[in-house]
């Protein structure tokens, strides 16, 4: 590693002219040939179309009460057997405020109100 930092910037060289007339998927498939673990760099759009992604299905559409419409990164990662979860978004801001103080911590529902009152909680 020291001589590869010592080095650093004959290597992004050599790596830049080399890949400088490839393309993601074309680099890395020669790597792979060769025996190198290697992936394409994409950006959000080139993840979202990405085919390997797609067929692993790592997207799912969940319906926003405010934004409408929004497709999201599911878990990149599958376990045979575990299925997926329901779609979700993230909750909005005290929308879960009844559960966390009220079942959760006990507190009753004049207390809860009370908190949103004085808008230490929302």
């Amino acid at each position: 590693m020291a001589d590869r930092l010592q080095h650093l910037d004959e290597l992004d060289k050599a790596v830049t002219s080399w890949t400088v007339n490839l393309g993601d998927y074309e680099a890395t498939n020669i790597l792979q040939k060769a025996g190198v673990a290697a992936a394409p760099v994409l950006n959000i759009e080139g993840v979202f179309f990405d085919p390997h992604f797609q067929e692993r299905g790592i997207f799912m559409n969940v319906d926003h009460p405010v934004a409408g419409g929004l497709t999201l990164y599911d878990l990149p990662w599958q376990a045979s057997g575990l299925g997926r979860k329901p779609a979700r978004y993230a909750p909005l801001l005290g929308e879960n405020n009844d559960y966390v103080f009220g079942e959760l911590l006990g507190m009753g529902k004049a207390e809860i109100d009370k908190l949103v009152e004085d808008k230490v909680i929302y």
